[in-house]
């Protein structure tokens, strides 16, 4: 089987044309293929776009993973207290788009 090369800017636009197409605001479908065409650029192709297909029967079969807020449950508490900031739970949810929710 031969390899193809996609340039990255590229796959990045068609992964943010998918996930805009499965119900994500267009900053979240950006940051998600963004994160996944990182991985594959790192080398870690198990979690690169290959995960597509996952997301995309994911986002299918459970539309509330298409918002953030919607799926994030926050907590505080002495077991959070350490960070100054409030822990979050993704709850199953593409953990880039959480992670950034978190750290706002």
């Amino acid at each position: 089987m031969t390899d193809t090369l996609i340039a990255p800017d590229k796959l990045t636009r068609f992964a943010a044309a998918c996930f805009e197409r499965l119900g994500l605001a267009p900053p979240d479908a950006r940051l998600v293929a963004e994160t996944l065409v990182a991985s594959n650029l790192r080398g870690v192709d198990s979690h690169g776009v290959v995960r597509l297909p996952h997301y995309a029967t994911r986002l299918r079969n459970e539309p509330s993973m298409r918002s953030i807020s919607a799926s994030m449950r926050w907590r505080t508490g002495a077991a959070a207290a350490w960070s100054r900031r409030q822990r979050s739970r993704g709850r199953g949810g593409q953990g880039d788009r959480r992670g950034a929710e978190a750290a706002r």
